[in-house]
């Protein structure tokens, strides 16, 4: 694909090519080494593989679905602390609500689907039938 695109593919263009990330860090511990491996690293790259690729590694391995890892990492990077890091209660006060975590709002209860305007209308046309009452 380099020779292709002229560059080092994206990992979405990987994706689209088939190359699936988990058979990439299986092969190589990581799509950094990956990168590594294809010679595809500037020497400021190769320095941060060489210093991180553990810890980036991980990150890259890490399932975000259900992460408080990538939670505090993006408070930790938005606020400039990620090499000093941050008290814990400053931290939990910039964490963003998480929406499936928020209290919901009350249900309505349910309408007579009948009532809903384009069945009502269907049924006045005469293209729909329904039980009568």
């Amino acid at each position: 694909m380099r020779a292709e695109l002229g560059r080092r593919p994206t990992p979405t263009e990987l994706l689209h090519a088939h190359y699936l990330p988990h058979t990439l860090r299986a092969a190589h511990g990581s799509g950094f080494r990956f990168c590594r491996a294809e010679g595809d690293l500037d020497a400021s790259e190769e320095r941060v593989v060489e210093r991180f690729g553990a810890w980036l590694g991980k990150l890259g391995a890490t399932n975000l679905n259900k992460s408080y890892k990538i939670v505090v990492l993006r408070v930790l990077l938005d606020r400039d602390a990620l090499w000093d890091g941050m008290e814990i209660d400053s931290l939990a006060h910039r964490v963003p609500p998480v929406p499936h975590l928020a209290p919901r709002p009350p249900r309505r209860p349910r309408r007579d689907p009948s009532a809903w305007k384009p069945v009502a209308r269907a049924r006045a046309s005469g293209f729909a039938r329904g039980n009568e009452h």
